[in-house]
């Protein structure tokens, strides 16, 4: 068991009496900040142990005390969040509304809900993916999530699918619709840009593993596809609760069969055939 030099308490430990008046200064503007993070944190619904993890992570930075690295990625999770809480005190996401901004931050508990799910213990791996959300430039409205994707002199909306996301059409256009009205009112440059997603759930491939019903398949009929990849394997993390990091080392013989989409993508994974993925331009309603 890692070793806890800061104990769970309400005043944090002074362990530099005899810091200078700068330094003192720098360390109590960012012991305000984690006590902000540490309600923010439980406000959103971070696991009370790892909560308590990053805090620890983050005062042995501020004193410049050893402590064990924690491969779980707390120390990740606790920068990304003081610099939310931070911006929106002072900075982008202070001007955002609220619900919003609320939505956005609670990918961090679902993160870590995803990563239990694959590991069997709390952790965070997203710590690329959420500078997005830390920096204010990703926000989730209603089911999907629209990021303000910039790329050499490529501007677009780029939409993604969090996993807890309901592909029900009246739920998908009421997204698409408010974040149509919450772009031309914070970022009205962005408002008339292409609404591009690039996805697993895209896949033509997805057409022989369901039926045409599916809701799945109904979310593709939305987009114009431009582009795909069918040798992408990302669909494994998302159908069989296989995390990134997991990837390289398992063995498609292993893979679960519980669900119908499972056992049909496993067989293709048995045959060296991966599920691919997608890119597409949003240019219908979901129906």
């Amino acid at each position: 068991m890692m070793h806890n030099p800061f104990p769970r308490s309400n005043t944090i430990p002074d362990l530099k009496q005899a810091a200078e008046p700068e330094e003192k200064n720098r360390q109590d503007q960012k012991l305000l900040l984690l006590k902000k993070t540490e309600l923010f944190m439980k406000e959103i619904g971070i696991p009370e142990a790892f909560a308590l993890r990053a805090r620890n992570q983050y005062l042995a930075e501020i004193y410049g005390c050893p402590i064990e690295k924690d491969e779980d990625g707390a120390d990740v999770l606790i920068r990304r969040l003081t610099d939310a809480v931070e911006s929106r005190e002072s900075g982008e996401w202070k001007r955002i509304p609220e619900d919003i901004w609320l939505a956005t931050m609670r990918c961090f508990p679902r993160f870590i809900s995803e990563y239990r799910r694959s590991y069997g213990r709390d952790g965070f791996d997203r710590g690329s993916w959420t500078v997005r959300q830390s920096n204010c430039c990703l926000f989730r409205v209603g089911e999907l999530e629209y990021e303000l994707f910039e790329e050499g002199d490529c501007r677009a909306i780029s939409l993604h699918i969090p996993s807890d996301a309901r592909l029900e059409p009246v739920l998908l256009n009421e997204s698409v619709r408010q974040a149509h009205d919450f772009l031309a009112a914070f970022y009205p440059d962005w408002k008339a840009l292409p609404v591009i997603c690039e996805s697993w759930l895209l896949s033509s491939k997805l057409r022989e593993l369901l039926p045409p019903e599916s809701r799945i398949l109904r979310f593709q009929n939305a987009f114009d596809i431009i582009r795909a990849d069918p040798d992408d394997s990302s669909a494994i993390e998302w159908v069989f609760y296989v995390a990134e990091g997991q990837r390289a080392s398992v063995k498609p013989e292993n893979l679960p069969e519980d669900t119908s989409l499972q056992r049909k993508m496993k067989k293709k994974l048995l045959t060296g055939e991966n599920p691919g993925n997608a890119r597409g331009i949003l240019t219908h309603r979901f129906q």
